[in-house]
């Protein structure tokens, strides 16, 4: 999963200095932060310093393979809907 998560980090990170028509690294700062979306279980994937809320805590506890599937599914539609905006 760490390599999944790196990797789209780095996709999240272009995305989000596209849209932001800003710098890479003031891009992957606010995706390190969690403020590149408005999506707390995306931005808690992708940011080591984003807590997740505690229903999805609950759902991995649950169910660890359906959450970590719903997690990963959040990021990639955060990051899609970053990578669009400004088009």
């Amino acid at each position: 999963m760490r390599t999944v998560v790196e990797r789209l980090s780095e996709v999240a990170t272009t995305a989000h200095a596209r849209a932001a028509d800003g710098e890479r690294s003031a891009a992957r700062e606010a995706v390190r932060s969690g403020t590149w979306t408005d999506d707390r279980i995306a931005a808690a994937v992708l940011s080591p310093e984003t807590p997740f809320p505690v229903g999805a805590r609950l759902r991995l506890w649950l169910d660890p393979e359906r959450e970590r599937e719903r997690r990963l599914d959040r990021a990639v539609a955060a990051v899609e809907r970053r990578a669009t905006e400004g088009r």
